[in-house]
């Protein structure tokens, strides 16, 4: 059969079907069918510009081969060809695709781009769910620990309590007679003091420097609660005995003091960020 003059030829010249495309500006699969016969996959006209521009880049007379294939296929010379120009290297190849082979690349390039936002949304949610779980968890074993530690501040602070009962029955048998009485009042006033005294001892100090606008939720002692936005300057200082539970909106702007020594492990991120901080430092975030 004529056609397979092409498949033919094309070997002679030591050319492959992906360099004749290229060079033509026709689809590989059009010049398969091409050289195998398959002329039902598009109209006439359309192979018989296949024809004329494939026999003219082989060294083949396209006329010859036109008469050739009309012969083969029964069909009639289009006048229409007499008006088409030769294909030049500038024109696109006629191909026919699907319509997802016919994306453009800018179509491919936004639809990863929004694939990759929604991963990126998904893993944000899943991790702060996880952070919410582990925060809950560390909260009520804090909370253990605080219970365990005031009771054994209570015990010690009974036992303390007898000692110095005990002392001071012993300093009164030692005493003369002659010793001032001092007045309940008095009494009172310097057990007060001593008492204020040896809680402020015991208390941590927590601050904070803000550089910019930044919203902060403080829970201190896992019931006093402050929650304020920030402007840019502002310091906050607050006090707890056993621990603080501190959320903060814009860590990056954000500095953070225990007992007058700044914490270096905060997580200097911009997603918001809780830190649970005892007389150990951080021990969650």
């Amino acid at each position: 059969m004529f056609y397979k003059d092409f498949q033919t030829k094309r070997k002679e010249l030591g050319l492959t079907i992906e360099q004749i495309s290229l060079k033509i500006k026709i689809s590989e699969e059009n010049l398969k069918n091409l050289e195998n016969g398959e002329f039902n996959e598009l109209p006439d006209l359309y192979f018989r510009l296949f024809i004329k521009a494939y026999a003219q880049e082989l060294g083949l007379d396209p006329e010859e081969y036109l008469k050739k294939y009309e012969e083969h296929t029964g069909s009639k010379k289009h006048d229409v060809l007499q008006n088409i120009q030769e294909p030049t290297d500038e024109k696109e190849p006629v191909k026919i695709n699907s319509p997802l082979s016919q994306m453009s690349d800018r179509g491919k390039l936004i639809t990863f781009i929004v694939t990759f936002i929604v991963l990126i949304f998904v893993i944000v949610i899943l991790k702060q769910v996880l952070s919410e779980n582990e925060a809950q968890t560390i909260s009520s074993v804090h909370q253990r620990i605080i219970d365990q530690d005031t009771i054994q501040t209570l015990t010690n602070n009974v036992d303390t309590e007898a000692s110095t009962d005990e002392q001071e029955q012993n300093t009164k048998e030692k005493q003369p007679e002659e010793t001032p009485v001092v007045t309940p009042a008095e009494t009172e006033t310097e057990v007060q003091t001593e008492s204020n005294a040896i809680d402020s001892s015991l208390l941590l100090t927590l601050n904070i420097e803000i550089r910019d606008t930044c919203w902060v939720k403080m829970v201190m002692d896992e019931k006093d609660t402050t929650e304020a936005l920030y402007s840019p300057g502002a310091t906050r200082e607050w006090k707890a005995s056993e621990i603080f539970d501190l959320r903060i909106g814009r860590p990056e702007v954000v500095k953070v003091f225990l007992n007058g020594t700044q914490l270096d492990s905060v997580d200097y991120g911009v997603a918001p960020a809780r830190l649970v901080i005892t007389k150990d430092g951080i021990t969650n975030r």
